[in-house]
């Protein structure tokens, strides 16, 4: 039967609900508003060792989009494959950082040793791995754009990119850079202004 005590548990029913969907909506709009709808992640491949098959970065709430927390640092995944004749002991990968006005941010390094950070071994030919970095904070990236600017193989020695074969391909790629600025990584963050 419906009385008034059961009317006053669905009101209570009702509000709670509300509230909870108004907290999940807010907590939704925060992380969204941490990055731009339309950012874009770009690979330049010019590495005959490694290929970069995948990159993408966000902002993400720390919690790993449980929605239970409004402070959000930057991520970026990286998937890659050995495209070379023999193990590959370490990489370097690059992810040179623009703003909405395609002015470069900076540039960040992450090294892989072998396989991936869990599996030092070495990364065999036509063996593919994964991985990705997390970052202190939020950035403000809109493009990303990823590449290998170094490879130690097994046998000692190191395959270093060239710039100029990197610049002419990032052109190809992101044409909307027209000044991409040092290719290298930072050494540290450059000084805020």
């Amino acid at each position: 039967m419906y009385n008034e005590d059961s009317s006053f548990i669905i009101r209570i029913i009702m509000k709670k609900a509300i509230v909870a969907a108004t907290l999940l909506s807010v907590a939704a709009m925060v992380h969204a508003a941490q990055n731009y709808a339309d950012r874009k992640a770009h690979i330049v491949n010019v590495s005959p060792h490694v290929e970069l098959t995948q990159f993408t970065f966000s902002n993400e709430d720390r919690d790993r989009g449980r929605g239970l927390s409004s402070d959000t640092r930057f991520i970026a995944n990286y998937s890659w494959k050995n495209t070379s004749q023999q193990p590959i002991i370490a990489l370097e990968i690059v992810m040179l950082k623009y703003d909405a006005f395609d002015e470069r941010l900076i540039g960040s390094r992450f090294i892989v040793q072998g396989t991936n950070s869990a599996n030092w071994s070495p990364l065999q030919p036509g063996q593919s791995s994964s991985d990705g970095s997390i970052g202190f904070r939020d950035e403000d990236v809109y493009t990303g754009i990823a590449y290998v600017r170094r490879v130690r193989l097994s046998d000692g020695s190191v395959w270093r990119v060239d710039d100029s074969k990197l610049l002419q391909e990032l052109k190809k790629v992101a044409p909307s850079i027209r000044n991409p600025g040092n290719l290298a990584p930072d050494a540290k963050p450059p000084a805020k202004e």
